[in-house]
């Protein structure tokens, strides 16, 4: 009985099966013209492995094409890697120029108070990507040209206080909303409850500083901070008794348990109290807190607060029922 291997008039055995392609030895060339039928074969498979060599060659020249015409698209463009590198590189340069410890309102008693300087280190920790960003209620030295790393940036005060005479009257208070707008700090003068984003949008940071112990409506004005940024990083002085004409306030003794009722239902993910020298003195603590805004609207939180609510009271109803029954 023939082997396994020995082929049949006309067949064809590859690497594998005892044979090669080129192997003719192999190939049987006996009777009835089998000659032919292999050289027909072979003919077949060399147009089909030659169409297939041939689209597969073009296959890669074209995808060859496609990745030069991408890489030309995206050659000016920094990728993820390098876009943080880019903003790690701005931050740093701008922590080795910031003067840590004197970053207050210059020429002014406040100039080295070290609530300045954890205001500094927040904005870095929860807006280290901002390229946007305001600060409301700013004075004519605003605190955010310290935050170097951030393209734009604006101001929005009814008017801009001189720090260089604290003691300005209200004329003079009205004569420095006439200072120009710098090309790094868009000032704005305007009452911010009226004051509207450009295009309606939301700024990445927000810096209010020591404002909504002065305004008539803190609530109100506390939660348009909140909704007006991305990231909203807001201070009060602590629990700070009547201070008179020194310091014109218009509410006294805040403590944290009255920010949250202001800021309802807006929670914040932050809150920092710092205390100047000791924390003994009567105004030496200032609180601190950061809030994070998902986009949601104020009547959109409260209907979700309000379904939640509901489902809480579904859920003891249902559970009182079975404690009866039992």
């Amino acid at each position: 009985m023939a082997s396994s291997t020995t082929p049949r008039p006309g067949q064809v055995l590859f690497p594998g099966s005892g044979s090669t392609l080129r192997g003719g030895s192999s190939i049987s060339r006996s009777r009835g013209g089998g000659g032919v039928g292999v050289s027909r074969n072979l003919q077949c498979l060399s147009m089909i492995f030659f169409a297939l060599t041939s689209l597969s060659l073009w296959m890669t020249i074209i995808n060859f094409h496609k990745a030069a015409m991408y890489n030309n698209d995206e050659s000016n463009k920094p990728n993820l890697s390098e876009q943080r590198q880019l903003v790690n590189n701005r931050i740093a340069e701008t922590i080795k120029k910031t003067n840590i410890g004197k970053l207050g309102p210059s020429k002014s008693t406040r100039s080295d108070y070290r609530y300045y300087d954890s205001l500094f280190y927040t904005t870095l920790q929860y807006a280290s990507e901002a390229k946007t960003s305001i600060e409301v209620g700013c004075a004519n030295d605003p605190f955010i040209k310290y935050l170097d790393w951030i393209d734009k940036r604006t101001c929005v005060a009814p008017y801009f206080i001189d720090y260089k005479n604290e003691d300005n009257t209200q004329a003079e208070r009205n004569m420095n909303t006439k200072l120009r707008a710098s090309a790094e700090i868009q000032k704005v003068v305007a009452d911010f409850m009226e004051y509207k984003p450009p295009n309606g949008e939301k700024f990445d940071l927000l810096v209010c500083s020591q404002v909504l112990e002065h305004v008539s409506d803190p609530s109100a004005f506390m939660k348009k901070l909140i909704e007006t940024a991305k990231v909203s990083i807001i201070s009060v002085p602590y629990d700070w008794e009547k201070c008179g004409t020194v310091c014109n306030h218009v509410t006294h003794y805040i403590t944290q348990k009255m920010l949250l009722n202001w800021a309802y239902p807006y929670k914040p993910i932050h809150t920092a109290i710092v205390a100047e020298k000791e924390g003994r003195g009567k105004f030496d603590e200032r609180i601190l807190l950061v809030f994070i805004n998902d986009g949601k609207t104020l009547k959109e939180s409260l209907k979700e607060l309000n379904n939640l609510l509901i489902k809480q009271k579904a859920s003891e109803s249902v559970g009182n029922t079975q404690e009866k029954s039992d």
